[in-house]
């Protein structure tokens, strides 16, 4: 604040002069007292508008990268479809069955994963990574996160190479376990 006061710009624009009526304007540091509420209604805002990747392999397997993506988003993926340079035509439907590796969306919450058009379509889903913390989830009463169904059908659909980041690994022969990542083989 004292350097713009130095400065003719603000001095004239923004602190005006003393008794005039442009102090009304000045906010100095009061947006500061609502900065965390107004991250948090964005937060709400924006959460199911996530990027959603999925990267196909030269081999045509497909690793899904679902951010947050809730119901809305896996409905939206149901009608499209593009035609690649090569002339091959995808569909959203074809890369959920194409995917051997899933990045599951939202923290494996109760709108994280369809069942229909989406779980119960990814016929080759090899690995599963859901990123959690259950205690962070319950302490800001997210509700069951992750949701112990989708774990099962996860594990179900996967052989058991369903895994959570804040729990120890199951054991794999071509799984490396860190405390700042898992390491395997898609």
């Amino acid at each position: 604040m004292s350097s713009a006061k130095r400065l003719p710009f603000f001095r004239h624009n923004y602190f005006g002069v003393p008794g005039d009526d442009s102090e009304w304007r000045r906010i100095d540091a009061d947006w500061l007292g609502t900065s965390d509420e107004l991250a948090l209604m964005l937060q709400s805002a924006t959460n199911n508008t996530s990027l959603v990747l999925a990267l196909e392999l030269a081999d045509h397997r497909v690793l899904l990268f679902a951010a947050d993506a809730q119901v809305g988003n896996w409905l939206s993926w149901q009608t499209l479809s593009w035609t690649l340079a090569d002339g091959r035509k995808v569909s959203g439907p074809d890369l959920l069955k194409r995917t051997v590796f899933y990045k599951v969306g939202h923290h494996g919450s109760h709108n994280a994963t369809l069942r229909q058009q989406g779980l119960e379509s990814m016929t080759g889903l090899k690995t599963a990574v859901v990123p959690v913390d259950e205690v962070v989830a319950k302490k800001m009463r997210w509700g069951a996160m992750p949701l112990v169904s989708l774990m099962e059908a996860l594990a179900s659909i996967t052989g058991q190479h369903a895994y959570r980041t804040d729990k120890p690994a199951v054991a794999r022969e071509d799984l490396i376990v860190d405390d700042l990542f898992f390491e395997f083989k898609v």
